[in-house]
């Protein structure tokens, strides 16, 4: 299988399950759970799978910035703030909590190269688990929409 489009349906509803315990095993704190299932996803599905879930967490966590009156102009950054509410350089940050911050930015921007490219290098660092975990724990932390995964 190579992406949702050419997915079957049985490959279809076991991606959505799979996803779908993921957010609640992240939101429930068992992040290792987590990173576990979306492991499963690339074992039984592929790699572009696992891909394709990456987009969708940082989507769903970058859905809660809608467009401006700008629109596709605008351009949507993340800023990170400490427990004292100061803003944190991203440089400073640990590699995973940064590279999920860049994700979730390309997502609210629309920017599948950055996405795409943000997700072979946290597989060339060899850092893929932690990053995961943080956004998997970024997106369970937003509503779902309707219908959605992991309603």
């Amino acid at each position: 299988m190579t992406g949702w489009d050419q997915a079957t349906p049985d490959e279809r509803r076991l991606w959505v399950k799979l996803l779908t315990e993921a957010l609640h095993a992240s939101k429930a704190g068992y992040d290792e759970d987590a990173v576990t299932l979306i492991r499963l996803v690339g074992i039984t599905l592929g790699a572009d799978a696992v891909a394709g879930s990456l987009v969708y967490l940082a989507d769903r966590a970058a859905s809660l910035y809608e467009p401006g009156p700008a629109g596709a102009d605008e351009v949507y950054g993340i800023v990170v703030v400490d427990d004292a509410g100061r803003e944190v350089d991203i440089e400073e940050l640990p590699y995973p909590m940064r590279w999920s911050a860049r994700m979730v930015a390309a997502a609210a921007n629309r920017d599948a190269d950055v996405l795409q490219a943000l997700v072979s290098s946290a597989l060339d660092d060899g850092r893929m688990d932690s990053c995961i975990a943080v956004l998997m724990q970024m997106a369970a932390t937003v509503p779902a929409p309707a219908r959605t995964v992991g309603t």
